[in-house]
């Protein structure tokens, strides 16, 4: 039951990731905070995930910003292989989307991941794909075994209804029919 849950959480997230993906290919679609002393964002942009950082290593770490509320902005989209080579220079490009940086520079580092957004995708439709297989086998084996034959293969067992003669299953009997009144003879 968890599993499932699980899985539909999944699915979910799935579905709004590939609408952030369909959206993100002529846009920038970020969400993101700034503080005086740090930035954080994540966002989809040119068919691909991207989280970048930035904390400032000098200076009075002592007096604590306001934190500053996350907001959603959309913008032109962005090509991650020229961001990279401005923000970090002499560091090979992404390579099919993928791309992990770390700069220090000016007293601050600098931290940049990008995903392609297919990658995302196929990570997030396991779940609910695993959960639909097992359900979809569990009811072709109960549909079996309600028609007297092999959950696994499909043999008809009414000559051997303890083993399967084609797979070799053991098989437990199935239950008598209920009568209308529901009660079992």
């Amino acid at each position: 039951m968890l599993f499932d849950v699980a899985a539909a959480g999944s699915l979910l997230l799935c579905v709004a990731v590939i609408v952030l993906w369909v959206l993100g290919r002529s846009a920038n679609h970020e969400i993101g905070r700034m503080t005086p002393r740090a930035f954080d964002e994540i966002g989809v942009s040119s068919g691909e995930l991207f989280a970048i950082t930035y904390r400032e290593l000098e200076g009075d770490v002592s007096v604590a910003a306001p934190a500053a509320p996350w907001q959603w902005q959309i913008g032109p989209a962005v090509d991650f292989g020229k961001l990279t080579a401005l923000v970090i220079p002499d560091v090979p490009p992404p390579v099919a989307g993928f791309y992990f940086g770390r700069i220090v520079v000016r007293g601050g580092k600098t931290t940049m991941i990008f995903l392609p957004m297919a990658l995302v995708v196929a990570l997030l439709a396991v779940m609910p794909v695993v959960a639909t297989t097992r359900r979809l086998r569990r009811h072709r084996g109960a549909r079996r075994r309600a028609a007297g034959r092999c959950p696994s293969c499909g043999y008809d067992l009414r000559a051997t209804p303890g083993r399967c003669p084609e797979c070799g299953q053991t098989v437990r009997a199935a239950a008598a029919p209920a009568s209308p009144l529901g009660i079992r003879p």
